[in-house]
C-alpha cells in the first residue's frame, strides 16, 4: 500500500513538472513569436513590452529637464542617451510591479496637479495634443494614466529610500567638520544700478546717457533713485531705486559680478556687460564668514538625506534587477532603429 502511494506521488510530481515545463516553454514560444512580429520592442519586463517609442519619449523628457537637445547629439551621445532612457524604463516597470504588490496608490488630486504642471509646458491645448501624438500618446486620458503610474513609481521609490535616509547628530557634525569650506556664507555686496540695454549699433548712445546721469549724480543734481526711475531699462528695479539687494557672485552674470565686486563702497561707476551698460554702485559689503553648525544644520541634513536617498535608490534598482533575473530581456540592437509609427 505504501509503495503504491509512493508511486502515485511520484507520478503526480512528474506530471506537475511536465505541466510547468510546458507552460514555461509555451510562454517562451509565445514571447519569441511576439518579439519577432514586433521589431519596435526593445525590452521585455515580466509580461510587459517596452517599445522604442517609450524609450524615445523618456529620453526627450530627460533631455528637456536637463536643458539639452537630442538633435545636437552625435551618434555616440544619442546611443548613450537612449540606453540611459531604456534603463530607466526597465527600472520604472520593475518599481511599478513592486508598487502594485505593496498596494501603493496616489490621490486623484495629486494626478490632477501633475497633469496641470505638464500642461504648462505648452501655449495651447492643441500644441500639447500635437506633442503627445508625436510621442505616441493617443490622448489626455492615456497621458493621465502614464502620469499616475509615474507618481506611483515615485511614491514607492521615496517610501523605500526614505526608510534608509535617517541622519543622526553625530553623522551631521562629522559632515559639517569635513566640509567647512563649502559651508561658509560667501562675500556679499549690496548693489544698485541704472541699466541701459544696448544693441551694438546703440552702444555709444547708451553709454553717453549713463555718463550724463553719473555727472548729475556726482554733482548732486539728482539722486540714484530718480535716475533709475527716469533712465533704467530694468523693470524689476527702476521703481525701487535701482536696488538689486544683497548679492553673491554666483547670483550675478559673471561680467557684471567681476566689475561690481571690484568697486569700493559708495563709488558709482559705469560697467559694460554683454547685455548693456550699467551705472552701478555698491552701498554695503559683508565679508565671507564661516557659519556655525547650528546655522548650517538644515543644509547639512538636507545634503546627507539626498545622498542617502540616492544611494538607497541605487541599491533598490540593483535588488529589483536581481529579483527579476530571467524576467528582463533586452534587445539593445533595436534601440537605434527608427520608432514604429503608432507604437
Amino acid at each position: 500500500m505504501k509503495r503504491l502511494q509512493r508511486v502515485i506521488w511520484c507520478m503526480l510530481g512528474v506530471a506537475a513538472i511536465v505541466v510547468l515545463i510546458e507552460a514555461w516553454t509555451g510562454e517562451g514560444r509565445i514571447l519569441r513569436r511576439v518579439v519577432s512580429l514586433r521589431p519596435d520592442i526593445v525590452a521585455w519586463v515580466g509580461r510587459t513590452a517596452i517599445t522604442r517609442a517609450q524609450v524615445e519619449r523618456i529620453m526627450h523628457e530627460q533631455c528637456w529637464l536637463e536643458g539639452r537637445d537630442p538633435r545636437s547629439f552625435d551618434a555616440g551621445q544619442l546611443a548613450a542617451a537612449r540606453r540611459t532612457a531604456l534603463d530607466r524604463c526597465i527600472d520604472d516597470e520593475l518599481l511599478l510591479v513592486d508598487a502594485d504588490r505593496a498596494g501603493v496608490e496616489v490621490a486623484e488630486a495629486v494626478v490632477d496637479e501633475r497633469l496641470r504642471r505638464f500642461a504648462l509646458r505648452f501655449e495651447t491645448p492643441s500644441a500639447m495634443g500635437g506633442a503627445l501624438r508625436e510621442q505616441g500618446i493617443r490622448d489626455e486620458s492615456e497621458l493621465r494614466r502614464l502620469l499616475a503610474a509615474q507618481l506611483r513609481i515615485e511614491a514607492r521609490a521615496a517610501e523605500l529610500a526614505d526608510a534608509q535616509a535617517v541622519v543622526g547628530d553625530d553623522e551631521a557634525i562629522a559632515f559639517y567638520n569635513g566640509h567647512l569650506d563649502a559651508l561658509t556664507t560667501p562675500e556679499r555686496v549690496r548693489v544698485r544700478h541704472v541699466f541701459a540695454a544696448t544693441r551694438e549699433a546703440l552702444s555709444d548712445s547708451a553709454r553717453k546717457k549713463l555718463e550724463a546721469a553719473k555727472r548729475d549724480l556726482d554733482a548732486g543734481l539728482a539722486d540714484f533713485a530718480s535716475l533709475a526711475a527716469k533712465h533704467s531699462d530694468d523693470p524689476a528695479t527702476k521703481d525701487r531705486g535701482g536696488e538689486l539687494g544683497w548679492m553673491t557672485r554666483h547670483r550675478l552674470p559673471a561680467d557684471f559680478a567681476d566689475a561690481v565686486f571690484a568697486l569700493p563702497i559708495g563709488a558709482p561707476a559705469l560697467v559694460r556687460t554683454r547685455i548693456g551698460w550699467h551705472l552701478a554702485e555698491v552701498t554695503a559689503r559683508l565679508p565671507r564668514e564661516q557659519r556655525s553648525f547650528e546655522q548650517a544644520r538644515d543644509e547639512v541634513v538636507a545634503a546627507l538625506v539626498a545622498d542617502k536617498r540616492h544611494h538607497a535608490a541605487a541599491i533598490l534598482r540593483d535588488r529589483l534587477r536581481h529579483d527579476a533575473d530571467g524576467r528582463v530581456l533586452v534587445f539593445p540592437q533595436r534601440l537605434d532603429l527608427p520608432p514604429v509609427p503608432g507604437s
